[in-house]
């Protein structure tokens, strides 16, 4: 176990710090803990870790992990506080809160569990409906709807109040072909698919009561291959030109990156920008690739490039987790054994205000690059509230990161 690093005073945006050049210097001084040690060669009980979580407040972070586990820390003393084994049938794929003590994980046993922070010894009830993996969870706090997105090419909408003799019955509200991950924006407005041919689809003004009346007869992998054709014709659908629902294609990409699949989406703080990691099919290569989704900043109103960088092509077969900072200024991004701080510009400035005036897209500019894993990285996640990082390895170690101040 590495020793511990003093716990930080907490700073919102608008502190002290929020000055570019403090903000700047705050970023560059990360420095790193492990809360799990795994020794090299030795097999974790529970596995890679897939996916992480923080609490709304901060006050816990949930691991999934890939041999049926979940692992809750105590992200202020980097400790362990309980391992669920069998906590699903298969692997463990990623896990959602809904408030500060109810949280959902979602796995490759086609279910998804519901878990009360109190009662960690079983699941509180299980989530029956999707045929093969589930890969995403998403939770609109307007309608307190659960939303999921499966290999089985559906997304399903869920409705946790209806719970009554150990059955939530969920219905299908979208068939989407080639469906890789599913994220939606803070304030509910905008729902993002991502494909496993490289395409991504945003669907503007949401309204998840009428999402399956809208798209009952529609065929949006139809739409992917016709784009990718340079055939536009679809277009002229009621889909594209609805008020609500409406929906926008997004291929805007470098030559070099053709992307593959589309296997992890993080949407900025602001619901402004879209970060993205995909495999490419050219040369084996993998990219992280960051969108702006205001249709203000587009001509055609789609999601536009503004930054990318390529990924070392390490573990290719797994899915890749970055995320962004509290405040919305950096990325982080798994980087073989490590991570890479990616920021818009070298002042740490704000996504969204730094691309503003931008017409074509840039590389990130690389603050801070992490080696902490004796395996390749697979899963990141920043506190909600805190200035605090954790990180989790394809060996099952998992890493804390805090500035030192």
């Amino acid at each position: 176990m590495g020793s511990l690093h003093q716990r930080i005073e907490c700073r919102r945006y608008g502190s002290p710090f929020s000055l570019q050049s403090e903000i700047n210097g705050l970023y560059r001084a990360f420095a790193s803990t492990k809360s799990l040690d795994i020794e090299p060669g030795e097999e974790s009980a529970h596995g890679s870790v897939f996916g992480l979580a923080f609490s709304p407040t901060g006050d816990v972070l949930v691991a999934a992990c890939e041999k049926n586990s979940i692992l809750s820390f105590d992200p202020y003393s980097h400790q362990k506080i309980k391992t669920i084994t069998g906590a699903h049938a298969d692997c463990v794929n990623c896990i959602r809160f809904l408030d500060s003590r109810i949280f959902l994980s979602c796995s490759d046993d086609t279910t998804v569990g519901v878990w009360d922070l109190r009662k960690l010894d079983q699941k509180a009830y299980s989530l029956v409906g999707h045929r093969d993996w589930v890969k995403s969870i998403e939770y609109c706090y307007k309608t307190r709807l659960v939303i999921t997105a499966g290999f089985d090419d559906t997304i399903r909408l869920w409705d946790l109040n209806e719970f009554s003799s150990g059955a939530v019955q969920g219905r299908v509200v979208m068939s989407v072909r080639f469906i890789a991950r599913i994220v939606l924006s803070p304030d509910s407005a905008q729902l993002v698919v991502s494909s496993t041919i490289g395409m991504l689809a945003v669907i503007q003004n949401l309204d998840l009561q009428s999402l399956e009346r809208d798209f009952c007869d529609f065929s949006m992998d139809q739409c992917w291959f016709s784009h990718r054709k340079e055939d536009f014709s679809y277009l002229n659908d009621e889909h594209f030109t609805r008020e609500k629902n409406k929906l926008k294609f997004c291929y805007d990409v470098l030559p070099e990156m053709n992307p593959l699949a589309i296997t992890s989406l993080q949407m900025h703080p602001k619901g402004e920008c879209l970060l993205t990691r995909f495999a490419s099919s050219i040369g084996d290569r993998e990219w992280s690739a960051l969108y702006v989704l205001d249709d203000a900043l587009t001509l055609d109103g789609n999601p536009k490039l503004c930054r990318y960088v390529e990924e070392p092509n390490k573990e290719r077969e797994y899915i890749k987790e970055p995320c962004f900072s509290y405040d919305g200024r950096i990325a982080f991004s798994p980087f073989s054994f490590g991570l890479r701080l990616l920021a818009c510009d070298d002042t740490c400035g704000e996504a969204v205000g730094a691309v503003l005036t931008q017409e074509i897209a840039r590389p990130f500019s690389e603050v801070k690059t992490l080696i902490s894993h004796r395996n390749t990285v697979l899963s990141t996640r920043c506190s909600p509230v805190h200035m605090l990082l954790a990180s989790g390895c394809l060996g099952g170690n998992v890493c804390f990161y805090q500035p030192r101040i």
